[in-house]
């Protein structure tokens, strides 16, 4: 007699999972990458169009007209997909032991619901940095020979977390380091969301890890070693702040935007400068958006800032309307899923949203109808089990040693974010925390 077999259950297995629930695991507290309109596209990458300038060369004289007129300036960038990847795998007699809501207080299969979360969430993270993969900095005030890493921006502090293992690099996007006793490779042990640090499972970092100060952090398999970007281009990218000019003088996706640094890199305000005001920096950020003809309609900041902003309003009584933001994907909206506040800034009505993954020094404002988040497949993550016609779970491929069956569920996201007009957003750099 032949077993029963999880491709005779593939039918109800794809139940659990119909498409409004997999976008509501995949939004949730993800702003960025829910608020974002997505587009899928295959093929080998796509072009992405940028638009500089206008048709000019108008006159008050018709044949001056005729004679000097010229089309708009558009450039373009050939822009490639990276992989993300995550593997849930449970062991069967755990799986056929808790899965009941009578035999575990949470049901064993939710693991896959919360892997699938976990992955939405690295993408939100990396949708707002760089494509070398950095998640931090050493802090100068870090001793190098203990097991304790302190960030330069504490928010980093939510980039890792416990069992996550690290690498280090003397420059962003450099060489990853591979020395010491532990081969350049630190595993996190703690993670202090308050104060800014993770502890790492060795005695002496600098030892064991080849850590020093400044040195830059990246999860394993993340890092750009050798400067091949290997993650998410994202608004760090678009839109840089750290090392400006050299970012904009170097190649991205084949253009170099150092010709039109706003048009091409988005306007830059230093938030440093000056009296620290929310409010001032806020209105700055919009005024110079809307100076190159963006209308920011999206505003994306820390958690900390939208405090201080809203504390500085009720002192100048300025008011606002509280507001949500609805995610969407194609002709699916879920509504009013992020909570924020809508104001007239700078000219403009905005909706402000905080963003648990914004960098603590950094102020967005964006014009989001000019942003694309292009993937394959049918959505960024997914279940990638089925884009080959297979079930979500499945029994994992037996190895030497093993005991027990694995129950697996492979998830992945092919994707990258494209912008018609980087130069109708804008970034502050804001004091960090």
């Amino acid at each position: 007699m032949t077993a029963t077999s999880l491709t005779d259950w593939e039918p109800a297995l794809k139940e659990m999972y119909p498409r409004k629930e997999v976008l509501c695991m995949t939004f949730a507290k993800n702003v960025l990458l829910g608020t974002l309109p997505k587009e899928r596209s295959g093929g080998d990458y796509f072009v992405q169009p940028v638009w500089t300038q206008a048709p000019g060369g108008g006159s008050a004289s018709m044949a001056k007209a005729k004679t000097n007129n010229y089309g708009s300036r558009i450039s373009k960038l050939n822009i490639t997909r990276i992989p993300m990847f995550q593997r849930v795998a449970i062991n069967a007699h755990l799986m056929a032991a808790g899965d009941r809501n009578e035999e575990s207080v949470i049901k064993v299969g939710k693991e896959f619901d919360s892997g699938f979360k976990e992955l939405a969430a690295k993408v939100n993270k990396r949708l707002y940095r760089s494509g070398t993969g950095v998640i931090g900095r050493v802090h100068g005030g870090t001793t190098v020979a203990s097991t304790t890493i302190k960030l330069v921006d504490r928010a980093d502090a939510w980039n890792a977390q416990i069992g996550d293992i690290v690498r280090f690099a003397a420059t962003d996007g450099g060489t990853l380091r591979t020395g010491g006793t532990a081969s350049g490779l630190a595993t996190i042990t703690g993670v202090d969301t308050v104060n800014g640090t993770w502890t790492a499972g060795t005695a002496d970092l600098s030892a064991e890890c080849g850590m020093t100060l400044g040195d830059y952090l990246y999860i394993d398999g993340d890092g750009a070693d050798n400067g091949t970007n290997v993650c998410l281009a994202g608004l760090e990218d678009w839109l840089p702040v750290t090392n400006r000019d050299t970012k904009l003088a170097a190649s991205f996706f084949g253009l170099t935007r150092s010709s039109r640094p706003e048009r091409l890199g988005g306007v830059y305000v230093d938030g440093t400068q000056g009296n620290g005001n929310s409010n001032d920096i806020l209105t700055r950020l919009i005024t110079e958006v809307g100076r190159q003809e963006g209308e920011t309609d999206l505003v994306l900041c820390p958690i900390d800032f939208m405090t201080d902003l809203t504390r500085e309003w009720a002192n100048m009584k300025i008011g606002w309307q509280n507001a949500a933001v609805s995610a969407r994907q194609g002709d699916l909206v879920i509504s009013k899923l992020y909570p924020g506040i809508k104001a007239f800034v700078a000219g403009r009505n905005v909706t402000i949203v905080p963003d648990r993954h914004c960098p603590s020094n950094r102020l967005y404002a964006l014009q989001t109808d000019t942003w694309t988040l292009r993937h394959a497949g049918d959505g960024i993550p997914m279940f990638a089990n089925e884009l080959v016609g297979g079930p979500m779970l499945r029994e994992a491929t037996w190895i030497p040693g093993q005991t027990d069956i694995e129950i697996e569920s492979w998830l992945a996201g092919y994707g990258q974010l494209g912008c018609e007009r980087p130069g109708h957003n804008g970034v502050a750099k804001l004091p960090t925390l």
